[in-house]
């Protein structure tokens, strides 16, 4: 298996989630729409003291030692940045009940899943949240607490970099042997509804036009983009380039599952 070629096909496979998951909507939502310095900050340590809890939990079980020391090393880097963020705010709560992410990724016992959902899915999502942060502060005016988070956020990308590597060995390890990605059963060449497991409310209608590209609409009726299915696959918008200086949007509250930074 290669772990670069897994993290792409999920960036691919996934573009229309992950930029759903990374709206401004999840930010309003993790802050029960109170959208100021306190509550933001209350928010993102929240997510990072899950995650370090999270990771500390699996370095004591793991019975794989590379994964072990990964787990560890990555507890470490979570412990960091919660530490980093009650800088700012010492009112943080330091340790806030499970979320949706974590009760999720809380019952896994497998190396390979573990490192898949822990080193890789949970940071690219957490990327698009802290992007939103970043926003949140620019918008206010706030340079410290925007610059902190555009720190921690490139830590976290680097994450999904050690995650790739780290899925090459412990799947080696086991013995898993090289396979072409294959794509969800979601993507039909005729209209569905697929909901994958693991993302709560991610239901989309999938449509195929005449042009032979999957028209993608979610359940609230938004346009997801299109998605030409087969082995040369490509995704097309609505796509939102990540910048800074992006104004703060309030929208409808998503899921508060959908905010794991």
């Amino acid at each position: 298996m290669d772990g670069t070629d897994v993290v792409a096909a999920v960036r691919e496979e996934c573009a229309t989630e992950l930029d759903r998951l990374g709206s401004e909507k999840a930010l309003v939502a993790a802050t029960d729409a109170v959208l100021e310095r306190d509550a933001v900050l209350d928010a993102a340590g929240a997510a990072e003291a899950r995650a370090r809890d999270t990771f500390s939990r699996w370095a004591t079980d793991e019975t794989d030692a590379t994964a072990r020391h990964a787990f560890d090393a990555i507890a470490g880097t979570e412990r960091e940045h919660f530490e980093r963020v009650a800088e700012h705010h010492p009112t943080t709560p330091e340790d806030p009940p499970l979320d949706g992410v974590h009760e999720y990724l809380d019952g896994l016992d497998d190396t390979a899943a573990r490192v898949g959902a822990g080193l890789v899915g949970r940071p690219l999502v957490s990327s698009r949240s802290m992007l939103q942060v970043i926003n949140f502060f620019v918008n206010e005016g706030a340079n410290a607490e925007a610059d902190l988070f555009r720190a921690l956020r490139a830590e976290t990308d680097d994450i999904v970099e050690r995650g790739a590597e780290l899925l090459d060995s412990v799947c080696d390890s086991e013995g898993t042997t090289s396979a072409p990605a294959r794509r969800p059963s979601g993507w039909s060449r005729s209209p569905t509804t697929s909901t994958r497991p693991g993302w709560r409310g991610s239901a989309s209608t999938r449509s195929r036009s005449a042009s032979g590209r999957a028209r993608v609409t979610g359940r609230d009726g938004s346009d997801g983009g299109s998605y030409r299915p087969g082995p040369s696959a490509t995704y097309a918008g609505p796509r939102r380039a990540d910048r800074d200086d992006r104004p703060g949007r309030r929208g409808r509250p998503a899921d508060r599952l959908l905010f794991p930074l």
